[in-house]
């Protein structure tokens, strides 16, 4: 009976373990909602838990998963971009990103800009954009309205969208690298009507 007893209280204390690392944290919900404006789906964005954080070896900032059926379901980014994304929730955005425009900002304004680029990003394969060079290009667009969206200010969350735009040709993997019809009026023009590309 004892040994019976010790069993059940080990069973719960793990399935009471398992639903504290399953449940959504506050940061997957505001991106998870970021994620499915642009998707236009029921997708969610997850973060790893602190035991997924010590196992992960992958050099991936982002991933998109599918399900059976090959819908998309949810995309799991980095424990980096999740940190990142923590401070902005718990600190807002830097008020002041033109160093982005300069070229001369520090590590942390740097993670910010890239956790919202990589969040644009990996919604887009959600949204159903697989090839990565033109979810990139979608991403460069939506990148200031998804600032935005997370509480940054019009000028930090056009800095941002800029820095992608310019950083892409110097930076990125060469599937990622966008080309000739990711330009104002191209035909990967999110709003051909309008001008200010990429930040519109």
């Amino acid at each position: 009976m004892r040994r019976l007893r010790l069993l059940l209280v080990l069973g719960a204390l793990v399935g009471l373990q398992v639903w504290w690392f399953a449940r959504e944290t506050p940061t997957e919900r505001r991106l998870g909602a970021v994620a499915q404006e642009i998707a236009r789906a029921p997708v969610s964005i997850r973060c790893p838990s602190i035991w997924g954080r010590l196992l992960d070896v992958s050099s991936f900032s982002g991933t998109a998963h599918v399900d059976e059926e090959g819908r998309p379901t949810h995309a799991e980014l980095n424990h980096d971009l999740c940190e990142t994304f923590d401070r902005i929730a718990d600190d807002g955005f830097p008020a002041d990103l033109s160093c982005l425009d300069r070229d001369a900002c520090g590590d942390g304004e740097l993670a910010v800009a890239r956790a919202v680029h990589v969040l644009s990003h990996e919604s887009w394969h959600l949204a159903g954009s697989w090839d990565e060079a033109v979810a990139e290009c979608y991403a460069m667009q939506t990148d200031a309205a998804v600032a935005e969206r997370l509480g940054a200010g019009r000028a930090a969350a056009t800095a941002i969208a800029r820095y992608a735009w310019r950083a892409n040709p110097r930076i990125a993997l060469p599937e990622y690298r966008v080309g000739g019809e990711c330009r104002d009026g191209g035909r990967l023009d999110l709003q051909p009507g309008s001008a200010g590309w990429p930040t519109a």
